[in-house]
């Protein structure tokens, strides 16, 4: 299946944000910050530089049998999400074993045994805040290759939020029962 960001919020342009940013100062008192007749060099989208179209899948099989006095059970799934957010991500793997075994007329015996193991990509969700908050005007990075930021705000760079983070979790989890 697929995921995808519901009910984008549209963000303004670079121009529209220059033309609003510079409204703002001059009614605080302060200087315009931008030359509005200067051709826009950037118009960054940032929501788009941050997500994706998230794909997930899952895949089950299982095998099952026995007779009167002995049964069986095997299963094994994948499952895997990758987000919408650019660096999210969750994969689980999961084993079952079962056997169950009729002894006499009042006595059955079993064992259930069950192995999962999983991987998270945990994305700091603030990448989502500020990418709302960003300056358009501004590339993900500059020409040198360090990531870009409006000196006028306090808004980190989304794409940078992302990319310096790594935030992975891993775990394995064992059941049993007899």
């Amino acid at each position: 299946g697929f995921n995808a960001i519901q009910n984008r919020v549209r963000m303004a342009s670079s121009s529209l944000f220059m033309q609003y940013t510079n409204e703002a100062l001059q009614y605080s008192g302060q200087s315009p910050i931008f030359d509005l007749s200067s051709p826009i060099e950037y118009d960054t989208h940032w929501i788009d530089e941050i997500s994706r179209t998230g794909i997930l899948q899952e895949q089950n099989i299982s095998v099952s049998g026995g007779g009167k006095t002995a049964r069986y059970f095997a299963s094994a799934s994948y499952y895997k999400n990758d987000g919408i957010l650019q660096t999210s991500s969750y994969e689980r793997m999961t084993i079952r074993l079962s056997n169950d075994y009729t002894i006499s007329r009042s006595i059955d015996a079993g064992i259930n045994i069950g192995l999962s193991t999983y991987r998270s990509g945990n994305a700091p969700y603030a990448a989502f805040t500020a990418a709302y908050k960003a300056a358009p005007t501004i590339p993900v990075k500059n020409p040198e290759g360090s990531y870009a930021y409006f000196p006028q705000s306090n808004v980190a760079n989304p794409v940078a939020l992302l990319e310096y983070r790594d935030d992975t979790s891993r775990g394995t989890r064992i059941q049993s029962s007899a």
